[in-house]
């Protein structure tokens, strides 16, 4: 009959459907820790103090948080002159957004600042 699916086809569109799904979300959690991990050289590079820098990632469905923690020494180095350095990272995150389609959200968390186990 045309038009009409059999059962068996429906079956197999939707299990092709569920992998490509699996693929996917599989694909964007390996970006996101590339994108995790490039911010983390980044931020390295710039401080006084790179083994006290940490890039946590909080992932939902649409976006990825990258809040990136560091040494109150080094809170002026990451923001850099009237926040030229962190306006960079945000430009390189919104080239590499529009590239995976997926939001990524640069933030420098200065609330806590440093590598102690006081919020780890």
């Amino acid at each position: 009959m045309p038009g009409s699916f059999d059962i068996c086809e429906n079956d197999t569109v939707r299990q092709r459907m569920e992998t490509g799904r699996e693929g996917m979300m599989k694909q964007t959690a390996r970006q996101s820790d590339d994108v995790q991990e490039l911010v983390t050289r980044i931020t390295r590079a710039l401080v006084e103090d790179p083994d006290k820098v940490i890039v946590e990632k909080t992932e939902d469905r649409d976006s990825t948080w990258l809040r990136v923690r560091v040494a109150p020494s080094d809170v002026g180095r990451i923001e850099g002159q009237q926040g030229r350095a962190t306006r960079a990272v945000r430009a390189i995150l919104a080239a590499v957004s529009r590239k995976q389609h997926h939001r990524y959200l640069f933030v420098v968390d200065e609330r806590n600042q440093g590598a102690d186990e006081s919020f780890l």
